[in-house]
């Protein structure tokens, strides 16, 4: 149902801005489909540190551990079965492409509509999205909002959200790697194959 949820909002989000002409065509197929022409370095660094941080959990118990300790609040969300695990994938990813239309896109343009700078538009977003995890309590909150602000900063630097959703639902499918549930089952990233049932 969640699923369902983001992808209503995330459509009525869209029809409002089109609605009132906001985007045309062009410009929504450049900022979701264009690879950017500018701010490349910033989506490099981006992707090498997740990648440091996908390695560290497929080779290091203790980095998986570190993880696991911080999200406790949380853990009855995490999937637990190949199924679960599964559906959890495709959460992830709707949440990669929603959450950055809604929060980088829908939140930034309304707020600059009110007449805010861009700056204080996409921090309205970042904050935004930081209290949308609420329910994680204040270290979820904090972490969301860092993450807004730096989606935030990346979406500036490229005018594309194809960089900001790719690598959010990167982000959230980590939990793959180092949730802690009781049934094993094999997570496949490209080129890994992680195997719970043999690994702590």
């Amino acid at each position: 149902m969640l699923i369902f949820w983001e992808w209503l909002y995330t459509g009525i989000a869209l029809s409002l801005l089109v609605s009132f002409g906001e985007f045309g065509e062009g410009e929504l197929r450049k900022i979701f489909f264009s690879f950017p022409e500018k701010g490349c370095s910033l989506i490099f660094a981006a992707l090498f540190l997740g990648g440091v941080l996908t390695l560290a959990l497929v080779k290091s118990s203790e980095v998986r551990a570190f993880f696991r300790s911080t999200t406790q609040k949380v853990r009855i969300l995490f999937p637990s079965s190949f199924r679960e695990a599964c559906l959890f994938a495709v959460l992830c990813c709707t949440a990669g492409i929603c959450e950055e239309i809604l929060y980088r896109l829908f939140v930034f343009h309304y707020f600059f509509s009110l007449g805010l700078s861009p700056v204080s538009a996409h921090l309205s977003g970042a904050l935004a999205f930081g209290f949308a995890h609420t329910y994680q309590g204040w270290p979820g909150v904090a972490e969301a909002l860092g993450l807004g602000i730096f989606f935030s900063l990346l979406f500036a630097a490229t005018d594309s959200l194809l960089p900001c959703m790719l690598i959010h639902a990167w982000i959230d499918l980590l939990v793959l790697l180092y949730r802690d549930g009781k049934d094993p089952f094999f997570v496949s990233f490209p080129g890994i194959c992680y195997n719970k049932r043999n690994k702590p």
